[in-house]
């Protein structure tokens, strides 16, 4: 079959004028190359999913994919019959496909599922592209898949294979994985001191260079210079001298991390997943393939307040960063918090006080969003003094609009925040088919502020968990509708 499309899609490209080509052959063309590539990007998922499979069975990865054929993991070749007693040699010359993981490995000491590959079709075997390249399926750890061009399936297999290997030797990472993954045991860090502290964050990096918060992982053989390399730029890792009684104050001068946190609550950041805690500085750079074109590009490495820890490049964690030190100015300070952070933390107390409100009230939801005021004592968050607040967006919070004590037909006049559920409906009634939304903020938040792109803050009426979140502005609107009429569906 591939042959034949080479052949059709070779005559299409090579007719000299577009007028000459049959139409009807070119869709045809199309659609079989379409077809084949479909086929090898569900083979290639089909072993990323196989070795979970296998993993959650035996404990680590299996060695390669003859044993998940045994195991009916993943299907057999289709075009010729494997002999009873078959390796994994038989199968390549029926299944062209180059397997990267390790026997025994344990997918949970290995990072960066997204960007990690499991399997790919051979170099040697790639399909062609409409466009007159050629492109290979490259499934990755999280079971996504990708149609990558040979050139960057290749330096993505190669970066993936080295982590595997140095995860199951205990060699160095690669420099973009090392020190996100230090990154992840600082972080950790830093919110076990907070849970110990009464929910305050540390009041600097030295603080969590204690056994208690950063323990060594003695399994491994490391010790105090090993842990206090993690505070050095992947550059001068290996040509620091690193003296055995490095304490806090010598790590934090030699440190290449910048720590945002300093005395803050924690439980007090309402967009935990915006706001950045710790971030490389600016010459601590890795060089690190970025998601979606898979060039090498120069990326700084950060954590967020849950705990998350990702890179982006400079301008991007630039912004981040500025946005964060508002947030956590604002928060020590007592002040007016960034646009998105402020909705995040109203919306929060907002669905708070309706899950209250549902639980005195037979199940049943909000009949105004101005129901929920009632609830809210003890929820003000950061506006105790000017409870009204909750109910507006930055742009609206003026004094002359500010009450102490708001009504409902003061929040139904007043009030930023969209609320789309109805009295006559019981949370267990919700349809579940998808996320409905309970309460969303303005779709023109954020203008003035530095946001991820395309996103709105809502609330999710997921049972038992109506947690805010950012969902994607593209294609919300039509969201909203079927939100709405989910709940009309559930009133009858």
């Amino acid at each position: 079959m591939r042959s034949m499309l080479v052949v059709a899609l070779t005559v299409l490209c090579c007719t000299t004028h577009a007028q000459d080509v049959d139409p009807d052959l070119e869709e045809l063309a199309a659609i079989r190359l379409q077809a084949q590539q479909m086929k090898a990007s569900t083979r290639a998922r089909v072993v990323a999913m196989g070795v979970h499979v296998y993993a959650q069975t035996h404990g680590g990865m299996p060695a390669d994919l003859s044993t998940m054929v045994r195991e009916g993991l993943i299907p057999p070749p289709e075009d010729e019959p494997l002999p009873e007693s078959f390796d994994d040699e038989d199968l390549r010359e029926h299944m062209p496909y180059a397997y990267l993981g390790l026997e025994g490995l344990n997918l949970d000491d290995v990072p960066d599922w997204p960007q990690i590959a499991i399997a790919h079709l051979n170099l040697e075997d790639a399909l062609p592209d409409l466009a007159g390249g050629a492109v290979v399926p490259v499934a990755f750890l999280d079971g996504h898949v990708e149609m990558l061009a040979p050139e960057d399936a290749a330096r993505i297999a190669e970066d993936s294979r080295k982590t595997m290997l140095a995860i199951r030797d205990g060699g160095p990472l690669p420099a973009h994985r090392q020190v996100k993954l230090d990154l992840q045991r600082i972080i950790q860090a830093v919110i076990a001191y907070a849970n110990e502290n009464g929910g305050t964050l540390p009041p600097d990096l030295g603080a969590i260079i204690h056994d208690r918060y950063l323990p060594l992982r003695e399994g491994r053989g490391e010790t105090p210079r090993d842990r206090a390399k993690m505070f050095l730029a992947p550059r001068a890792r290996d040509t620091t001298f690193i003296p055995e009684d490095a304490d806090a104050e010598w790590i934090l001068a030699q440190s290449m991390w910048r720590y945002e946190g300093a005395g803050v609550q924690l439980d007090r950041i309402p967009a935990a997943q915006l706001t950045l805690l710790v971030h490389a500085s600016p010459e601590a750079f890795v060089e690190a393939p970025k998601t979606g074109t898979w060039e090498m590009v120069r990326m700084l490495a950060f954590a967020r307040a849950n705990g998350q820890v990702d890179a982006g490049e400079r301008a991007y964690v630039r912004s981040r960063v500025e946005g964060s030190r508002q947030t956590l100015d604002a928060i020590r300070a007592g002040g007016p918090l960034p646009v998105v952070d402020d909705a995040m933390h109203d919306l929060a107390l907002l669905a708070r006080a309706a899950r209250s409100y549902a639980r005195d009230n037979g199940q049943r939801l909000p009949a105004t969003a101005g129901d929920v005021a009632a609830y809210l004592d003890g929820f003000w968050g950061m506006y105790q003094d000017e409870p009204a607040r909750v109910f507006l967006t930055r742009s609206k919070e003026t004094p002359a609009r500010i009450h102490a004590l708001p009504d409902a037909d003061w929040v139904r006049r007043n009030g930023s925040y969209a609320y789309l559920g109805r009295g006559d409906v019981a949370v267990g009634d919700i349809p579940r088919e998808r996320l409905q939304v309970l309460f969303h903020a303005p779709l023109d938040l954020g203008a003035e502020y530095p946001t991820p792109s395309g996103t709105i803050p809502v609330v999710p009426c997921v049972l038992g968990n109506w947690q805010v979140v950012l969902m994607p502005r593209e294609g919300f609107e039509e969201h909203v509708s079927q939100s709405i009429e989910a709940m009309e569906r559930a009133a009858k």
